[in-house]
């Protein structure tokens, strides 16, 4: 018999090479194979296991972890990390759209036909029942325009407005066919923080050194407002720039225009709709133009939630879709301007420097564009928008039943931003739909002052003295510089009728 370890010395021998006077059996080397063998599947085991135990911990991180701390980034972010890694692109955020207007009022189309009549040649049957018991309506009963508006409440209006040349130079000046704006820095926007960053962005681009924190302290000091009117962003650089630079608001615009002032080295920003990264339902948006390519049919802008586009040049965006969007908000624009400059900037706007022609020309336009596309609800509303700042409430309460019912509604956003539905209204005595109105947009944000500005006026009108005074101080409450809310509420408290505010 030979013993274990004999046959490993022998076993051992054998693999090691011929070694003298060594015998090795058939038995034992089969033995000694199977043995090493075995230890080295096992080995080759253990290795794969740890193998796909790693592989499938990589494939959880990938698949689970990082669309999850994918999503967590701003949207902007996302926007800008798919792009460059297109397989992200299905795990960016999104919802199911929310096309139209939470439930409100339906229109009674005897009210319709009637307005529809009064809007196409000045004759209808009144549009309204009796006034609601115990309210005044203010007057304004679709005799043409009462006072010349102000497109910058809040603020003095620059000198500007009393140029109004018989022609639009900006018309007939020649451009360049490719154009691009220097000393712009991108300003990726924080939360709902697009009104300051863009005015950061144009502010940096004249030298001025500001960040969208310091602008949004005064603009929105609610960090969860979700606007930021034009008119603010004109309010904050004439008021507290010392006035060094200024900035106007006119509606009304058009991409020749914005050619024009960025060839002269003014600094625009437009204000447009946008279909949200965020739930893919639209929104409001701005956008700050800093060049364009006729060849291509495309302006560059920086957009502080996309991004600066390819070599910062700017987002691309196509003229025609870019007009379509900005239709959207009655085409309004934010020119912000060295004081001594005035005068170049007179001679570029020519009949816009002008506010009351301005506003006549832009309800010509919408007024052709709504009876070109009678399904389109934003041409409605913008024959609204310019009624109101006309002062013709009748009108524009009548363009605007339209607009809440042409091509399946207004967006569920739209009040959060332009407010002269609510003053039409209110202004004709029509109170609970106003109120109506206000109360079904409140229902899908509340962060908004103007809404609880309006409703504290129409719930004034309605004799609900007390709960109107809880509603401005509310406003109050989310944006102390709203200076509407407390004069309003100036007026209350002196027993008098609140003066309206109305804005583009």
């Amino acid at each position: 018999m030979v013993d274990n370890e004999s046959r490993d010395e022998r076993d051992m021998a054998y693999y090691n090479g011929p070694t003298p006077n060594v015998q090795i059996s058939g038995r034992a080397r089969q033995r000694y194979v199977k043995r090493r063998t075995g230890a080295a599947t096992a080995m080759v085991r253990g290795c794969l296991v740890l193998f796909t135990l790693c592989v499938m911990g990589m494939l959880f991180f990938v698949l689970v972890m990082g669309p999850v701390m994918f999503r967590l980034l701003p949207y902007g972010d996302q926007d800008r990390v798919a792009r460059r890694v297109g397989l992200l692109s299905p795990w960016m955020y999104t919802a199911t759209p929310t096309p139209t207007f939470v439930p409100s009022p339906t229109v009674d189309q005897s009210r319709l036909n009637a307005g529809l009549d009064l809007l196409d040649d000045g004759t209808a049957t009144p549009l309204f029942g009796a006034t609601p018991q115990g309210a005044q309506p203010n007057a304004a009963s679709g005799a043409g325009p009462a006072a010349t508006p102000t497109l910058v409440p809040g603020a003095p209006e620059p000198t500007v407005v009393a140029l109004a040349p018989t022609r639009n130079p900006a018309t007939d000046i020649p451009l360049p066919a490719t154009f691009h704006m220097t000393r712009y820095q991108w300003v990726p926007q924080k939360w709902n923080n697009c009104g300051p960053a863009n005015l950061t962005q144009v502010l940096n681009g004249y030298g001025v050194t500001a960040t969208q924190e310091d602008l949004a302290g005064w603009l929105k000091p609610n960090a969860n407002d979700a606007n930021v009117s034009p008119w603010q962003l004109v309010s904050y650089v004439n008021t507290k720039l010392g006035g060094k630079y200024k900035a106007i608001s006119r509606v009304n615009g058009s991409l020749k225009l914005i050619k024009s002032l960025m060839v002269a080295k003014f600094r625009p920003i437009i204000e447009t709709g946008l279909l949200s990264p965020k739930d893919g339902s639209w929104e409001g948006h701005y956008l700050t133009p800093i060049g364009y390519d006729d060849n291509q049919g495309i302006l560059y802008g920086l957009d502080s939630l996309i991004g600066a586009g390819k070599d910062n040049q700017g987002v691309r965006e196509e003229y025609n879709d870019l007009d379509s969007r900005w239709g959207q908000f009655n085409r309004i624009y934010v020119v912000v301007y060295p004081a001594e400059r005035e005068a170049e900037l007179k001679s570029i706007l020519g009949t816009d420097a002008d506010a009351t022609q301005n506003v006549k020309t832009a309800l010509a336009r919408a007024n052709q564009d709504r009876k070109t596309n009678p399904a389109d609800p934003y041409a409605w509303f913008n024959v609204g928008m310019n009624y109101v700042l006309l002062k013709d409430y009748r009108q524009a309460a009548a363009a605007f039943d339209q607009a809440r019912t042409a091509g399946g509604g207004l967006p569920w956003r739209m009040l959060w931003y332009q407010f002269g539905l609510f003053s039409a209204y209110y202004n004709i005595g029509d109170y609970q739909t106003a109120l109506a109105q206000v109360e079904s947009t409140l229902s899908n944000q509340k962060n908004v002052e103007e809404l609880f500005y309006w409703r504290g006026l129409v719930r004034s009108a309605l004799g609900q003295s007390s709960d109107a005074q809880g509603d401005l101080l509310q406003a109050l409450t989310l944006n102390g510089n709203f200076k509407p809310a407390q004069e309003a509420l100036n007026a209350l408290n002196g027993g008098q009728k609140p003066a309206v505010f109305d804005s583009p």
